[in-house]
């Protein structure tokens, strides 16, 4: 007579090969998830749409920090290329927006530093895909994804948040660093030109000036040569 076992054993998780992948990336265990398929199965809109629980901050946590501490660079980019990429692609049914750029760009320019990164979006943060190997389609379906969740990764662990901003005249010479984050980049786009204004502000006791002005060029220049993006 075989004995009853010890301890008893976990069900398994019915997830999609794609939901585990995300969940891998994003750290998150799926025993948290609640599997929206066919019986409980957890797919990929349960990870993006996961919602981490907030951690409690002391306020002191959550004082901007002092203005000696924080770098900022800026630098002016040129999307004349970009426009006319988006513009080509358009024509055979693949949408690329700016934002999407963005993010595409901001990944390159971070990839020697440990850390994920956020986009900044209608008031909240959406998690930026730091798998390897998606094409700039597969990222854009991940962030409409996400937006469409209604997720917001404010609170999750990040590195850097990145957002677009749109001006006519007046350009930002810096910006706060939001709460968890050591690195901010903002493009700021003219509204009446194909001419945009850069802008990084990064925690000087996490990131060096010549390291913030690195990551400036190095996005600065990813988003001048669009069709590397489109790779």
């Amino acid at each position: 007579m075989n004995a009853a076992p010890a301890f008893p054993m976990q069900a398994r998780i019915a997830v999609s090969p794609y939901a585990r992948r995300l969940a891998r990336e994003r750290a998150l265990e799926l025993v948290a998830v609640r599997g929206s398929g066919p019986a409980g199965r957890i797919v990929a809109v349960d990870i993006l749409a996961y919602q981490w629980p907030v951690p409690e901050t002391a306020p002191d946590q959550l004082k901007p920090l002092p203005c000696e501490t924080v770098v900022s660079f800026s630098a002016t980019v040129s999307l004349t290329d970009f426009y006319q990429i988006a513009a080509e692609v358009a024509r055979i049914g693949l949408d690329i927006a700016i934002e999407d750029a963005v993010a595409r760009a901001a990944k390159a320019a971070l990839a020697g530093l440990a850390g994920r990164i956020t986009l900044e979006a209608d008031g909240r943060q959406i998690m930026i895909s730091s798998a390897e190997g998606l094409t700039i389609s597969n990222d854009r379906r991940l962030r409409l994804a996400a937006l469409a969740s209604g997720v917001d990764a404010s609170a999750d662990p990040a590195l850097a948040s990145v957002l677009v901003l749109y001006a006519t005249r007046v350009m930002p010479v810096a910006l706060p660093l939001l709460p968890g984050r050591a690195v901010r980049i903002a493009l700021v786009i003219n509204t009446a030109s194909a001419e945009a204004h850069a802008l990084i502000c990064a925690d000087g006791n996490a990131v060096s000036e010549t390291r913030a002005m690195a990551i400036l060029e190095a996005f600065a220049d990813a988003l001048e040569l669009p069709l590397a993006l489109l790779a």
